[in-house]
């Protein structure tokens, strides 16, 4: 019996230590620019806590399906950020999608700069300095949008306030009048 139950202990020990954890995947830009990579970075964390905006803007802005978002999300286990840059990287550089996503596969760990050099877009060229003013101006686009959206709120705030009344009621004046 005790021979049974430290079998049982044992290997219940060993699946709990067998099962996999999960890895923090962790974005990283390395595009050669230090503004370009953080804002990037900022991209990917706000694409990640709303994926259902970010694949909206994507198949709007890009006309890319869905099905294909989520095939590169999870085939290609890309990061927000990194659809975005790939499908920036083919509208400016004027190459195939597929062309980009081979480059990526292939220098993903050596970063954005090198698979935009790969593609055509070096850096300091008129490429490269389009590249970086559509990704600002996309964000300033999202900085105005949720600064509108605040002071919206802040409006609502104090319409919904009510004023108070410094004027004391008949009642009381009434009283007063009396003494």
């Amino acid at each position: 019996m005790k021979k049974l139950l430290m079998l049982v202990l044992m290997v219940s020990l060993t699946m709990v230590f067998a099962i996999p954890k999960p890895t923090k995947v962790v974005f990283k830009a390395n595009t050669g620019d230090k503004e370009l990579d953080f804002t990037l970075t900022q991209f990917n964390v706000e694409a990640n806590l709303n994926v259902k905006s970010f694949n909206a803007e994507m198949t709007t802005n890009y006309k890319v399906t869905e099905k294909k978002l989520e095939m590169l999300r999870v085939k290609n286990k890309m990061q927000p950020s990194d659809i975005y840059m790939a499908l920036e990287v083919s509208k400016v550089s004027g190459k195939a999608m597929e062309d980009v996503l081979s480059s990526y596969k292939k220098n993903n760990k050596k970063g954005w700069g090198v698979i935009a050099k790969k593609m055509g877009i070096k850096p300091g060229s008129k490429e490269f300095k389009a590249l970086k003013k559509r990704i600002r101006k996309k964000e300033m686009i999202k900085k105005e949008k949720k600064l509108q959206k605040k002071e919206q709120k802040q409006i609502k705030n104090k319409q919904k306030k009510p004023k108070k009344n410094n004027m004391k009621s008949s009642k009381q004046s009434k009283g007063k009048e009396k003494k």
